[in-house]
């Protein structure tokens, strides 16, 4: 399974790579969510 991290303030969606800051908007990396941990959030 691909890893996929989510920005939760702008929703730009990363690839197999958990970047330091969101390279769209610039948030922090504690503001992303790996799409799993997310999805089960919203469920």
């Amino acid at each position: 399974m691909v890893e996929q991290y989510v920005c939760t303030v702008c929703g730009f969606n990363m690839v197999e790579h958990y970047p330091s800051k969101c390279p769209f908007c610039g948030a922090s990396q504690d503001k992303f969510f790996k799409l799993l941990t997310l999805t089960s959030r919203l469920l």
